[in-house]
């Protein structure tokens, strides 16, 4: 079998391209029928957005199929609704029709019972969470991988940032019965103290337990899983169990940030068969793959042409923070540019972090009315039906193609996440800790150091990349794509990826004075301070610290300490109580 086998002639892209178009299709039925990677090893080859590398990927199993049997093949999708459709293609006009199968939370046990008859089919395909899975439990994975020759992931693997917080703690009390919390306060009372630090540096903790508490403390939360009486209460407990025990691990570093302790399972890495292939659209900005050998980056030159495209540069502050401390007269700016822009017939997807999607959705319907759509979160949202505009979130659009024909395309949040999951994601694709890097950060909140840096702003570029391309999928686009953000560097960095993409217009926004706050809510060491105040009002001389706790749960003294209210107060401090003049 030869690419030129297998493509239509009546395609767009080898209308346009011809034979080099074959030669990009070509190299990719070599990586899935003929290259053979070894276990460890991942070619990850960065095929630009929009190629057809997903549809050619079933096409040429399903060609290699119809004449030989030496490869069994693993696919890994991100979402179930991408998998169905590959089986699907992977089935068409096929004898192998029984021989596909897509792995689904609802259909698991029931191939789980029947691991044998499993291993047998050609094709399985699985989710990117059950990949992540599956590092955690050999058994299920051996299933998976018996017999299997080719492993190929469309697109990189996110694994989870494991968070603990004082809030976090205090959600999942909530669900603790009264005989076992003390115990649940103990157990998370290390955490909690580091926890609510509320340094905005990025450094590394050292969470410590005595070993019977911590054991006391998984046998008193597996009996509250036990108790539990409905699932998704089980999985919140069985979820801040592994988080818990995941921070007191002292093979495993923890970073602190701003009020929250951050973290990563060392189990979850990549695992392989004989024949690894990454398909990553971004590969070539996202730094993950630069910093462990076993990922081979098979750098591709870009084909589709942008030089009918134009890209404009909006200067303007876009990330979550800022749109947050202004987020009215933020939507009043972009809103009006989009009316300035806008071209009667045309439809635009307008793309922001999900925090603000509902609020932005609101003020564009004052706008547009019904012709603005917003993407479904839940199976009876309304489906698109052709509206002009469209809202969607960043990180929710890899592997979506609903906007292919959109002709803009506005990226109105850049994708910052918190300094520490760069660095998790570091440790989670590196393989070690941070050894005596340095986490330290410049004025602008950019890593110093060199691969730190290349994981926050790749992870930056990657988002914005991938979200650029879901419109105007097609040889030769003419769309225009909008991209509001202050850092310079990304744009470039973007446009790189995009053959003969240059800026075409900068549009310079001036910053807006913040919004005057809402009177600012009570925090828990303010609402312990009035406490501690009305009872020594009302005359108490002794306030006892451990009848504080019974209120508010576990205490951060030494904060409380500092109160400015509490100092007015002039209290003595005793071993288990304070003492009023």
């Amino acid at each position: 079998m030869e690419a030129k086998q297998i493509i239509q002639k009546d395609d767009a892209y080898y209308q346009i391209y011809g034979e080099k178009y074959i030669q990009k299709i070509d190299y990719l039925r070599k990586l899935i029928t003929e290259d053979e990677t070894g276990e460890n090893i991942f070619k990850v080859v960065n095929f630009e957005a929009g190629l057809g590398k997903s549809r050619y990927t079933d096409i040429i199993i399903r060609e290699y199929l119809r004449f030989n049997t030496d490869r069994k093949f693993l696919i890994v999708k991100r979402f179930n609704d991408e998998s169905e459709r590959s089986a699907q293609a992977i089935q068409e006009n096929s004898f192998i029709r029984n021989h596909v199968v897509v792995i689904t939370s609802e259909n698991w046990q029931k191939w789980k019972k029947n691991a044998k008859e499993l291993q047998r089919k050609r094709v399985i395909i699985i989710s990117h969470k059950r990949y992540i899975d599956l590092c955690e439990n050999d058994a299920e994975r051996a299933i998976f991988t018996k017999d299997r020759h080719t492993l190929i992931i469309d697109e990189k693997v996110n694994f989870p940032v494991y968070t603990y917080s004082y809030q976090y703690y205090s959600d999942i009390r909530k669900y603790i019965s009264y005989a076992n919390a003390k115990l649940f306060d103990e157990a998370c009372h290390a955490l909690n103290e580091l926890a609510e630090n509320t340094s905005t540096s990025c450094t590394r903790v050292y969470p410590v337990i005595e070993k019977g508490l911590l054991q006391q403390f998984n046998e008193m939360m597996q009996t509250e899983i036990r108790k539990a009486n409905d699932l998704e209460t089980k999985r919140k407990l069985e979820h801040f169990l592994d988080t818990v025990t995941l921070f007191y691990d002292k093979n495993v570093l923890t970073l602190h940030n701003s009020k929250e302790l951050y973290t990563l399972n060392r189990r979850h890495k990549h695992w392989g068969l004989k024949n690894n292939i990454i398909l990553d659209a971004s590969a070539g900005i996202d730094g993950v793959y630069e910093v462990h050998d076993k990922f081979k980056l098979q750098r591709q030159t870009r084909l589709i042409d942008h030089s009918a495209s134009k890209f404009i540069h909006v200067k303007m502050n876009s990330s979550k923070s800022a749109i947050g401390a202004n987020q009215k007269k933020y939507f009043e700016k972009i809103i009006q540019m989009i009316q300035e822009r806008h071209v009667d017939g045309e439809k635009t997807l307008l793309v922001i972090h999900k925090k603000f999607a509902d609020e932005l959705f609101k003020y564009m319907k004052k706008i547009f009315g019904e012709d603005v759509w917003k993407e479904k979160e839940k199976e009876t949202d309304p489906d698109y039906n052709g509206q002009s505009y469209a809202i969607n979130w960043l990180g929710n659009l890899i592997g979506k193609n609903t906007y292919s024909d959109f002709h803009n395309v506005w990226i109105l949040g850049t994708p910052n996440i918190p300094n520490a999951h760069y660095l998790v994601h570091y440790m989670q694709y590196a393989d070690q800790t941070l050894g005596k890097n340095s986490p330290q950060v410049d004025n602008r909140g950019k890593f110093k150091n060199a691969k730190f840096r290349a994981i926050q702003d790749g992870y930056i570029a990657a988002e914005i990349y991938q979200s650029l391309k879901r419109i105007q999928r097609n040889p030769k686009p003419t769309g225009e794509f909008y991209i509001v953000t202050k850092d310079e560097e990304i744009v470039h960095m973007i446009l790189k990826e995009m053959k003969n993409a240059t800026i075409t217009e900068t549009i310079e926004v001036k910053d807006e004075q913040k919004e005057k706050s809402a009177a600012k809510e009570p925090t828990k060491i303010d609402q312990i301070v009035q406490y501690i105040h009305t009872l020594v009002k009302d005359g108490q001389k002794k306030i006892h610290k451990s009848d504080v706790q019974k209120q508010f749960g576990t205490i951060v003294w030494n904060r409380v300490k500092k109160h400015p209210n509490f100092q007015k107060l002039k209290l003595k401090e005793q071993q288990k109580y304070f003492v009023a003049p």
